[in-house]
Protein backbone atom coordinates (compact mmCIF):
# COMPACT_ATOMS: atom_id res chain seq x y z
CA UNK A 1 0.00 0.00 0.00
CA UNK A 2 1.47 3.14 -0.50
CA UNK A 3 1.38 6.29 1.22
CA UNK A 4 -1.94 8.17 -0.68
CA UNK A 5 -3.51 4.86 -0.32
CA UNK A 6 -2.67 4.45 3.25
CA UNK A 7 -3.98 8.34 3.87
CA UNK A 8 -7.37 7.37 1.64
CA UNK A 9 -8.43 4.48 3.96
CA UNK A 10 -7.57 7.00 6.80
CA UNK A 11 -9.86 9.18 5.94
CA UNK A 12 -8.01 12.07 6.47
CA UNK A 13 -9.05 14.76 3.59
CA UNK A 14 -6.73 17.60 5.11
CA UNK A 15 -3.88 14.76 5.17
CA UNK A 16 -4.75 13.66 1.81
CA UNK A 17 -5.20 17.25 0.29
CA UNK A 18 -1.34 17.71 0.95
CA UNK A 19 -0.51 13.97 -0.28
CA UNK A 20 -2.82 14.85 -3.74
CA UNK A 21 -0.76 18.15 -4.31
CA UNK A 22 2.58 16.22 -3.95
CA UNK A 23 2.01 13.05 -6.16
CA UNK A 24 3.24 13.34 -9.58
CA UNK A 25 1.46 10.84 -10.76
CA UNK A 26 -2.29 12.56 -9.50
CA UNK A 27 -4.50 10.66 -11.59
CA UNK A 28 -3.00 7.40 -11.96
CA UNK A 29 -3.32 6.68 -8.12
CA UNK A 30 -6.67 8.07 -7.63
CA UNK A 31 -8.12 5.57 -10.61
CA UNK A 32 -6.04 3.15 -7.94
CA UNK A 33 -7.77 3.96 -4.60
CA UNK A 34 -11.23 4.61 -6.74
CA UNK A 35 -11.97 0.70 -7.22
CA UNK A 36 -11.32 0.34 -3.56
CA UNK A 37 -12.55 3.20 -1.40
CA UNK A 38 -16.04 3.70 -3.16
CA UNK A 39 -16.92 5.65 0.01
CA UNK A 40 -14.65 8.24 -0.85
CA UNK A 41 -15.06 8.64 -4.31
CA UNK A 42 -16.94 12.01 -3.87
CA UNK A 43 -14.06 13.20 -1.27
CA UNK A 44 -11.80 12.60 -3.43
CA UNK A 45 -13.56 14.79 -6.21
CA UNK A 46 -14.03 17.56 -4.07
CA UNK A 47 -10.49 17.27 -3.36
CA UNK A 48 -8.95 16.91 -6.91
CA UNK A 49 -10.71 20.13 -8.35
CA UNK A 50 -8.53 22.66 -6.17
CA UNK A 51 -5.30 20.61 -6.39
CA UNK A 52 -5.77 21.02 -9.86
CA UNK A 53 -5.80 25.12 -9.84
CA UNK A 54 -3.29 24.94 -6.98
CA UNK A 55 -0.91 22.93 -9.31
CA UNK A 56 -1.07 25.22 -11.99
CA UNK A 57 -1.95 22.88 -14.52
CA UNK A 58 -2.63 24.75 -17.85
CA UNK A 59 -6.43 25.23 -19.15
CA UNK A 60 -6.14 22.31 -21.74
CA UNK A 61 -4.39 20.16 -19.50
CA UNK A 62 -6.63 20.79 -16.31
CA UNK A 63 -9.51 19.85 -19.01
CA UNK A 64 -8.19 16.56 -19.67
CA UNK A 65 -7.32 15.45 -16.18
CA UNK A 66 -10.60 17.11 -14.35
CA UNK A 67 -12.16 14.47 -17.69
CA UNK A 68 -10.61 11.46 -16.95
CA UNK A 69 -11.34 12.17 -13.34
CA UNK A 70 -15.18 12.85 -13.71
CA UNK A 71 -15.12 9.44 -15.86
CA UNK A 72 -13.53 7.72 -12.52
CA UNK A 73 -16.63 8.83 -11.21
CA UNK A 74 -18.82 7.78 -13.22
CA UNK A 75 -17.31 4.01 -13.19
CA UNK A 76 -17.71 4.33 -9.60
CA UNK A 77 -21.55 4.72 -9.48
CA UNK A 78 -21.49 2.31 -12.78
CA UNK A 79 -19.43 -0.21 -10.35
CA UNK A 80 -21.92 0.19 -7.60
CA UNK A 81 -25.37 -0.07 -9.95
CA UNK A 82 -24.10 -3.26 -11.75
CA UNK A 83 -21.27 -5.06 -9.67
CA UNK A 84 -21.24 -6.76 -6.60
CA UNK A 85 -19.47 -5.49 -3.48
CA UNK A 86 -17.20 -8.21 -2.98
CA UNK A 87 -15.08 -9.99 -5.14
CA UNK A 88 -15.29 -13.74 -5.84
CA UNK A 89 -13.42 -16.48 -3.76
CA UNK A 90 -11.28 -18.95 -4.93
CA UNK A 91 -12.43 -22.62 -3.79
CA UNK A 92 -9.68 -25.17 -2.17
CA UNK A 93 -7.96 -26.71 -5.32
CA UNK A 94 -9.63 -30.08 -5.89
CA UNK A 95 -7.79 -33.15 -5.72
CA UNK A 96 -6.10 -33.23 -9.70
CA UNK A 97 -6.84 -29.30 -10.34
CA UNK A 98 -4.29 -27.49 -11.59
CA UNK A 99 -3.80 -24.07 -11.83
CA UNK A 100 -6.58 -22.19 -9.67
CA UNK A 101 -4.30 -21.56 -6.06
CA UNK A 102 -1.02 -20.59 -8.23
CA UNK A 103 -2.46 -18.04 -10.30
CA UNK A 104 -4.73 -15.20 -8.10
CA UNK A 105 -7.14 -13.49 -9.70
CA UNK A 106 -9.71 -10.81 -8.02
CA UNK A 107 -12.44 -9.82 -10.03
CA UNK A 108 -15.75 -8.49 -8.81
CA UNK A 109 -18.96 -10.35 -10.44
CA UNK A 110 -22.07 -8.63 -11.52
CA UNK A 111 -24.99 -8.22 -8.99
CA UNK A 112 -26.57 -10.97 -8.07
CA UNK A 113 -23.75 -13.45 -8.29
CA UNK A 114 -22.49 -15.53 -5.22
CA UNK A 115 -18.72 -14.96 -4.06
CA UNK A 116 -18.19 -18.60 -3.49
CA UNK A 117 -18.64 -21.27 -6.50
CA UNK A 118 -20.85 -24.11 -6.84
CA UNK A 119 -19.09 -27.04 -6.04
CA UNK A 120 -21.58 -29.45 -7.79
CA UNK A 121 -21.10 -27.59 -11.01
CA UNK A 122 -17.34 -26.90 -10.80
CA UNK A 123 -15.08 -29.35 -13.04
CA UNK A 124 -11.14 -29.12 -13.76
CA UNK A 125 -11.09 -26.34 -15.77
CA UNK A 126 -13.74 -24.25 -14.58
CA UNK A 127 -15.16 -22.97 -11.44
CA UNK A 128 -18.93 -21.65 -11.19
CA UNK A 129 -20.82 -18.95 -9.82
CA UNK A 130 -24.27 -18.98 -9.85
CA UNK A 131 -26.90 -16.62 -9.20
CA UNK A 132 -28.12 -16.15 -5.85
CA UNK A 133 -30.84 -13.55 -6.44
CA UNK A 134 -34.25 -13.42 -9.21
CA UNK A 135 -33.56 -10.88 -12.20
CA UNK A 136 -29.91 -11.02 -11.89
CA UNK A 137 -27.91 -9.43 -14.45
CA UNK A 138 -26.67 -12.48 -15.98
CA UNK A 139 -27.66 -16.08 -14.47
CA UNK A 140 -24.24 -17.84 -14.10
CA UNK A 141 -20.32 -17.37 -14.23
CA UNK A 142 -17.82 -19.44 -15.32
CA UNK A 143 -13.83 -19.02 -13.89
CA UNK A 144 -10.58 -20.62 -14.68
CA UNK A 145 -7.23 -20.67 -15.11
CA UNK A 146 -4.73 -23.26 -16.41
CA UNK A 147 -0.60 -23.44 -16.91
CA UNK A 148 -0.17 -23.48 -20.49
CA UNK A 149 2.47 -25.57 -20.11
CA UNK A 150 0.68 -28.06 -18.96
CA UNK A 151 -2.96 -27.90 -20.57
CA UNK A 152 -2.58 -25.13 -23.24
CA UNK A 153 -5.22 -22.80 -24.16
CA UNK A 154 -8.02 -22.43 -21.93
CA UNK A 155 -10.04 -20.33 -24.48
CA UNK A 156 -9.67 -23.09 -27.18
CA UNK A 157 -10.02 -25.61 -25.11
CA UNK A 158 -14.00 -24.33 -23.99
CA UNK A 159 -14.26 -23.16 -28.07
CA UNK A 160 -15.93 -27.01 -28.92
CA UNK A 161 -17.53 -27.07 -25.23
CA UNK A 162 -19.82 -24.66 -26.15
CA UNK A 163 -20.48 -25.28 -29.52
CA UNK A 164 -18.15 -21.93 -30.75
CA UNK A 165 -16.39 -21.46 -33.80
CA UNK A 166 -12.65 -20.47 -34.43
CA UNK A 167 -13.66 -17.73 -37.05
CA UNK A 168 -15.70 -16.20 -35.27
CA UNK A 169 -13.44 -15.20 -32.21
CA UNK A 170 -12.66 -10.92 -31.84
CA UNK A 171 -9.93 -10.19 -30.07
CA UNK A 172 -9.77 -6.96 -28.12
CA UNK A 173 -8.27 -4.32 -25.46
CA UNK A 174 -9.70 -3.44 -22.71
CA UNK A 175 -8.32 -0.31 -20.97
CA UNK A 176 -8.29 -1.36 -17.00
CA UNK A 177 -7.87 0.93 -13.97
CA UNK A 178 -4.52 2.93 -13.14
CA UNK A 179 -3.88 2.75 -17.00
CA UNK A 180 -3.24 -1.23 -17.58
CA UNK A 181 -4.94 -3.04 -20.41
CA UNK A 182 -5.84 -6.40 -21.06
CA UNK A 183 -6.27 -8.18 -24.03
CA UNK A 184 -8.39 -10.85 -24.29
CA UNK A 185 -10.04 -12.79 -26.95
CA UNK A 186 -13.73 -13.03 -27.08
CA UNK A 187 -16.66 -15.26 -28.80
CA UNK A 188 -20.65 -15.11 -28.07
CA UNK A 189 -22.27 -17.94 -28.83
CA UNK A 190 -26.43 -17.85 -29.04
CA UNK A 191 -27.91 -21.00 -27.48
CA UNK A 192 -31.56 -22.36 -26.91
CA UNK A 193 -33.16 -19.34 -24.40
CA UNK A 194 -29.65 -18.42 -23.56
CA UNK A 195 -26.12 -17.18 -24.77
CA UNK A 196 -22.39 -17.68 -23.65
CA UNK A 197 -19.78 -14.97 -23.84
CA UNK A 198 -16.09 -16.38 -23.20
CA UNK A 199 -13.31 -13.65 -22.75
CA UNK A 200 -9.67 -15.27 -22.56
CA UNK A 201 -6.11 -13.48 -21.83
CA UNK A 202 -2.91 -14.82 -20.60
CA UNK A 203 -0.68 -14.03 -18.09
CA UNK A 204 2.95 -15.22 -16.77
CA UNK A 205 2.07 -18.69 -17.87
CA UNK A 206 -1.17 -19.25 -17.19
CA UNK A 207 -4.45 -19.08 -19.32
CA UNK A 208 -7.66 -17.48 -17.92
CA UNK A 209 -10.82 -18.04 -19.34
CA UNK A 210 -14.26 -16.20 -17.93
CA UNK A 211 -17.98 -17.41 -19.63
CA UNK A 212 -20.83 -15.27 -18.99
CA UNK A 213 -24.32 -17.04 -19.17
CA UNK A 214 -26.76 -14.41 -20.34
CA UNK A 215 -30.71 -14.93 -20.82
CA UNK A 216 -31.54 -14.12 -24.02
CA UNK A 217 -34.86 -11.57 -22.94
CA UNK A 218 -31.51 -9.58 -21.18
CA UNK A 219 -31.07 -6.15 -22.56
CA UNK A 220 -27.54 -6.03 -24.60
CA UNK A 221 -26.50 -2.87 -23.54
CA UNK A 222 -27.10 -3.48 -19.97
CA UNK A 223 -25.33 -6.30 -20.32
CA UNK A 224 -22.73 -5.24 -22.09
CA UNK A 225 -21.85 -2.47 -20.15
CA UNK A 226 -22.22 -5.22 -16.79
CA UNK A 227 -19.74 -7.58 -18.18
CA UNK A 228 -17.11 -5.09 -19.22
CA UNK A 229 -17.19 -3.45 -15.64
CA UNK A 230 -16.33 -6.92 -14.61
CA UNK A 231 -13.53 -7.46 -16.83
CA UNK A 232 -12.35 -3.68 -15.94
CA UNK A 233 -12.03 -4.77 -12.18
CA UNK A 234 -9.44 -7.92 -13.17
CA UNK A 235 -6.29 -8.02 -11.33
CA UNK A 236 -3.67 -10.81 -11.75
CA UNK A 237 -1.27 -12.34 -9.82
CA UNK A 238 0.81 -10.65 -6.45
CA UNK A 239 -1.30 -7.65 -7.00
CA UNK A 240 -4.25 -9.63 -6.80
CA UNK A 241 -3.96 -10.38 -2.83
CA UNK A 242 -2.96 -6.82 -2.24
CA UNK A 243 -6.22 -5.72 -4.13
CA UNK A 244 -8.31 -8.36 -1.89
CA UNK A 245 -6.96 -7.10 0.93
CA UNK A 246 -6.96 -3.17 1.05
CA UNK A 247 -10.70 -3.98 -0.33
CA UNK A 248 -11.73 -5.87 2.43
CA UNK A 249 -10.54 -2.78 4.44
CA UNK A 250 -14.03 -1.51 3.23
CA UNK A 251 -16.73 -1.70 5.82
CA UNK A 252 -19.01 -4.86 4.37
CA UNK A 253 -22.44 -3.91 3.40
CA UNK A 254 -25.65 -5.93 4.81
CA UNK A 255 -25.21 -7.40 0.84
CA UNK A 256 -21.73 -8.36 1.36
CA UNK A 257 -22.38 -9.79 4.48
CA UNK A 258 -25.53 -12.04 3.82
CA UNK A 259 -23.79 -13.57 0.57
CA UNK A 260 -21.31 -14.18 2.74
CA UNK A 261 -22.91 -15.86 5.26
CA UNK A 262 -21.94 -14.06 8.37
Amino acid sequence: MNSLQFLARERSPGVLLVAVLSTRNLLGEFLMIASTYRSQVFSLSLIILPAFLMMGCGLADYEAKMAAAQAAVKQFDDENKYLEEYPIEWPPDKEGGKGAREADLFFRPPKGIGRRSDPTADDNHLYTYSAIKENSFVSQVDVGVVQEKEEGDLFQYLLPRFGGEPDKVRHEEKKLAGGRTLKVDYVKINGNGSSFLIYGWHRDGFSFAIVFKVESKKNDTTTNTVIDLCLKSIVVGKEAAEKRRMFSKSKPTKTAQAASGS
